[in-house]
């Protein structure tokens, strides 16, 4: 049997060297220099790549009638000693078509064997990413501003955590960080789309102008985020996030006819993305582990900057760079195949589609309660639709290329005989489990119908959530999502589901509109929010507006309803959440964010109500900097939050359990000194009983009843520093 193993590796290893000394295989190096083929080249490479294979496939028969044909195609291919790419340039197949067919091909051959004819395994061709200095070189050509936008990012980082840049231009540095990532998205997305694009002057304005926009929203960021961000800048900030995500996989296509090259890349990048940063996680895993064991079996101390470092290093630049690498380009990118792999019809088929069920049969089950009992649903039945809908969404998407390949066999075959190298597409393509069953047929044709009437509950439970508890922007946007969710099943119905862009393009689309347009689902809740505030406490305003801190107190206690004064701090603390300046022309910003926390809270299970009350909250300017105490160090680089009402003892507010390196330390701080500061004092230290650690505050909010006993959720920030 050995004998037989090493006389095939020989054969194999005999075609191969036939090839490498053919004409075609010098044009094919030449390839990964120039990119293009002209017509005769192409022509060449085909006819010596037949010739070559014929004779190979005769000799193998001949001398080898064991065997199969799958056995003689795998040899075939492993001959070659192409990349997928090349060899689909050959053989005028697919590159996807080669790949899914050596996976099934993977198994037909004795253990042994597949280690001699083999050529592409993953580790491979994951290693030859990561060394080979030609595809870094393919990086920078492709993508040559996402790599200097990757870089400026990984020295941001690395500056940051090494706490070289001053205090005060903490908010900038964010802002400058956050907008390099979109610019990772961006640049990636205009050079994909670049590509198919012929007019050089129109792919260097849109670079210029996108570009640009960063900018602008590089300041937005940077005077949002140094005072308190509300939920409206969140908001925006996600829905050019996820537009910028979806242009990525959308926007090179926008030329097509057909979604399956779409379809495609999206699963083959999507793919390759997590194997990227799975391996980058591995790699920073590995490394802290080296790292950690050096204080553990030598004594050497490594600061926490150094973790950061490698952390930065392993999980954002490494892993982006093997991604950028493996982004499929030219015809590759435009495979039309239907393609879908085992493992993900496998997936779809006995894990998401039977969970959906599960969740189609529970909320039938709710609605013909909801109708026997004649009631309205619950609220909450909105989230479990929107989960099913969801699913509905993945399903859809995932069995599109099965879908789109119906009433075909096997997997397209490779005629490797002299007389036909073309491809033989026998309609379902890709399809590895032979025909597209009915039931899969079935579940994508009629499961956005059976949706549809669960769609109704979830438009009822998020009207009475609008109706009993107001209008908020996640309740507007969760409508929103319920009507866009109209709009796919009807789509996919009536559609028969032939494309699948516009489902996620429409999302992204509908998101960034309703969140950055001067009139957004923000601004309309905290108008009607605002309006339905001011003609509740029309008749009881002061004449003299805005109120300042102390004044707004005043005004609130002449409230003697509780009722209404609870419900006032209610809506002063969704304005704080919402948009600070909305109560502008009422009271100032300070004054909505001492009022806002409601005068409620639990003590022993029973709810109790305190009227009288004092809120200290001093709010330093962050642009100074806080200063390191003479003979201290660093010893937790972020802010230290503590909830207080646990750790009141003896008028003292106890700090301990701190995390990191000061996980030993014991500070105290006295309630009346905390009483006693302003704004505008420096910053306060406390010290440890030792003096080891000493606690520098950054910002507090604290609330007293009457008789100056903390009885409210109060916030301490800060830094530690130990010696």
């Amino acid at each position: 049997m050995d004998t037989d193993f090493q006389q095939l590796k020989n054969s194999v290893i005999e075609g191969r060297k036939a090839f490498r000394q053919s004409e075609a295989a010098k044009i094919l190096d030449s390839h990964k220099k120039d990119g293009s083929y002209s017509a005769e080249e192409r022509k060449q490479i085909l006819d010596e790549a037949h010739r070559c294979l014929s004779d190979m496939e005769s000799f193998l028969r001949t001398d080898y009638p064991s065997l199969t044909d799958d056995d003689i195609d795998l040899c075939l291919l492993s001959a070659l000693q192409c990349k997928a790419k090349t060899c689909s340039d050959c053989l005028t197949v697919s590159e996807e078509a080669i790949r899914v067919r050596k996976h099934r091909l993977k198994g037909k051959l004795p253990r042994e064997a597949m280690s001699l004819v083999w050529e592409e395994r993953s580790g491979t061709r994951l290693l030859k990413t990561l060394f080979m200095k030609d595809t870094m070189q393919n990086v920078w050509r492709r993508f040559p501003l996402t790599v200097v936008y990757l870089l400026l990012l990984t020295v941001g980082c690395i500056l940051f955590v090494w706490e070289k840049i001053p205090d005060k231009w903490n908010s900038i540095t964010l802002a400058i960080l956050f907008n390099l990532f979109l610019g990772l998205i961006l640049t990636s997305t205009t050079t994909l789309w670049g590509e198919e694009v012929k007019k050089k002057s129109l792919r260097l304005w849109v670079t210029v102008v996108g570009n640009l926009l960063l900018v602008l929203n590089a300041v937005f960021v940077s005077k949002h985020i140094n005072n308190e961000p509300s939920a409206a800048f969140f908001i925006t900030q996600a829905s050019i996030t996820t537009a910028l995500a979806v242009a990525f996989f959308h926007l090179p296509f926008f030329r097509e006819k057909d979604d399956l090259p779409l379809w495609n890349f999206t699963w083959r990048t999507f793919l390759w993305f997590c194997i990227s940063f799975l391996t980058g996680g591995i790699l920073a895993g590995g490394l802290i582990l080296l790292m950690n064991s050096l204080e553990t079996l030598f004594g050497i101390k490594v600061e926490d900057p150094w973790y950061f470092t490698i952390g930065i290093l392993s999980m954002l630049t490494v892993p982006v760079l093997l991604f950028l690498a493996r982004i499929p380009e030219g015809e590759d990118k435009r495979s039309d195949v239907a393609v879908i792999s085992k493992f993900l019809l496998f997936v779809i088929r006995y894990l998401f589609v039977p969970l959906l069920i599960l969740y189609l049969i529970v909320l039938y089950v709710y609605g013909l309660r909801i109708l026997v009992r004649w009631e309205l649903p619950n609220g909450g039945v909105a989230w479990l639709v929107s989960a099913l809908m969801i699913g509905c969404v993945i399903v859809e998407l995932c069995l599109y290329p099965l879908m789109r390949s119906e009433g075909v066999g096997e997997s397209e075959k490779l005629s490797l005989s002299s007389d036909s190298r073309q491809r033989k597409s026998k309609g379902q393509a890709g399809n590895p489990s032979g025909e597209g069953k009915p039931f899969e047929k079935w579940i994508v044709r009629w499961l956005p119908v059976l949706i549809l009437p669960l769609l109704m509950l979830m438009t009822i439970g998020t009207a009475r959530r609008l109706s009993d508890y107001g209008v908020t922007p996640p309740r507007l946007y969760l409508l929103m999502f319920n009507l866009w969710c109209y709009a796919v099943c009807l789509g996919l119905f009536f559609g028969r589901a032939k494309r699948i862009r516009w489902i996620m393009t429409s999302f992204a689309a509908v998101f960034f509109l309703t969140s950055v347009l001067p009139v957004n689902l923000t601004t309309v809740s905290v108008g009607i929010r605002k309006k339905a505030f001011c003609k509740m406490v029309e008749n009881s305003l002061p004449a003299t507006l805005p109120m300042s801190d102390s004044s707004a107190k005043e005004w609130l206690n002449t409230i003697e309803e509780e009722d209404v004064r609870r419900k006032i701090q209610e809506e002063l603390d969704f304005f704080k959440r919402t948009d600070k300046d909305a109560l502008s022309d009422i009271m100032s910003e300070k004054a909505v964010r001492t009022l806002a926390k409601a005068s409620y809270y639990h003590r022993s299970g029973t709810e109790e109500s305190k009227s009288q009350y004092e809120v200290i909250s001093p709010n330093w300017d962050k642009s100074r900097p806080v200063s390191i105490p003479e003979g201290y160090r660093k010893m937790w680089s972020h802010f230290v939050q503590f909830n207080q009402s646990e750790r009141i003892k003896d008028g003292r507010l106890h700090i301990k359990d701190l995390p990191g390196d000061a996980s030993d330390a014991h500070i105290s701080v006295d309630l009346e000194t905390l009483k006693t500061i302003q704004p505008t004092d420096d910053y306060p230290m406390f010290y440890s009983a030792d003096s080891s650690y000493v606690f520098v505050v950054n910002h507090f909010y604290i609330e007293f009843d009457s008789d100056s006993t903390l009885y409210y959720t109060s916030i301490l920030s800060g830094y530690v520093f130990g010696k």
